[in-house]
């Protein structure tokens, strides 16, 4: 499961509105992809023949939260740092600031 931070940059004030506003759709976006993963998790049938599909329902909702919480932040680069998905890290590694 993904770990949405509540939308507030780590010195306490507030993004942007747009970046608030866009951070909190990819947060709400995160959280229905992630509840609909474990709808499917409910069916054994669906686990045992779609568990790659499923793994990748969940890795888009980790991506989201991630995307998320660094719109949220007010510097990228403190935000990355806590991105637990290396390959979504070395993605953004370069536009630090």
């Amino acid at each position: 499961m993904s770990e949405v931070l509540p939308i507030v940059s780590a010195t306490g004030s507030r993004a942007p509105s747009f970046s608030v506003h866009a951070a909190e759709v990819l947060a709400e976006l995160s959280a229905e992809i992630e509840q609909l993963g474990a709808e499917l998790c409910t069916s054994t049938e669906i686990v045992s023949t779609h568990m790659s599909t499923l793994q990748g329902i969940d890795l888009i909702a980790q991506k989201l939260a991630a995307l998320a919480n660094m719109l949220a932040a007010d510097c990228p680069t403190t935000a990355l740092e806590q991105v637990r998905l290396e390959a979504l890290r070395k993605r953004f590694f370069t536009h630090q600031c």
